[in-house]
């Protein structure tokens, strides 16, 4: 929800601020997605 589809709300911080979060949001986002892929390798495996 805090991630928004890449455009989080601006909270009132400083540009630098922000785009340091955004990016945050980004690696924990991408890290989400290599997970999921993962487990799906995984489980399928295992059929």
């Amino acid at each position: 929800k805090e991630y928004n589809n890449g455009e989080p709300e601006r909270r009132g911080e400083p540009a630098a601020k922000y785009q340091e979060r955004v990016a945050s949001l980004k690696d924990d986002v991408n890290r989400s997605e290599k997970n999921v892929e993962a487990l799906r390798r995984e489980l399928g495996n295992l059929k």
